[in-house]
């Protein structure tokens, strides 16, 4: 057990998503840079593989400490890798993907609330898994749209790159150089 179970039961399971997706961040160059070493239909086929193994494994009785929460986050990072490999045999953008991408964070923070605390009765409604994930992921992509436009209507972007400004410049973060180029 740990010190904030009775707060957070399911923070274990989110801790590696969420490392997972700061060290993508952090390390994206590096990434990239192997990446390109290796041709995009072994990085297609070899991820296509491994996602396959990995809710192989997720559905399997016998490797009961492999739960849902171990497996996912390992299994979105070769689904990405797929659709990256895609993207690059195929010189097509998923325009689409790039859009929800943008409103990614809003609907994880929004997608808790509706499905969870207001509107469960409403999105279980449609009974079938496929119909309740599209109507849990339009009203959380609907409802990302108007957060962004009230965002920037109050000016938050414009705010909140002052605020990083100020603690990089406070933090010593920024070189001299850029606060003269300003």
């Amino acid at each position: 057990m740990y010190a904030l179970h009775f707060i957070a039961t399911d923070l274990p399971s989110y801790i590696l998503p969420f490392s997972l997706g700061m060290f993508t961040a952090l390390h994206i160059n590096k990434i990239n840079a192997l990446l390109n070493l290796l041709h995009p239909y072994i990085i297609l086929g070899l991820s296509f593989i491994i996602v396959l193994i990995l809710l192989y494994l997720r559905a399997v009785p016998v490797f009961e400490n492999f739960t849902k929460f171990k497996v996912d986050p390992f299994a979105t990072v070769f689904v990405v890798l797929a659709v990256v490999s895609l993207c690059r045999v195929t010189g097509r953008r998923f325009t689409f993907l790039q859009y929800v991408g943008k409103h990614s964070m809003n609907m994880y923070l929004t997608h808790t609330f509706i499905f969870g605390y207001f509107f469960a009765d409403f999105i279980y409604g449609f009974k079938y898994p496929v119909l309740i994930f599209l109507a849990l992921f339009t009203t959380s992509l609907l409802l990302s749209i108007c957060i962004e436009f009230v965002k920037r209507r109050i000016g938050f972007y414009w705010l909140q790159g002052k605020i990083v400004d100020i603690i990089n410049r406070v933090g010593g973060l920024v070189p001299k150089e850029h606060h003269n180029a300003h």
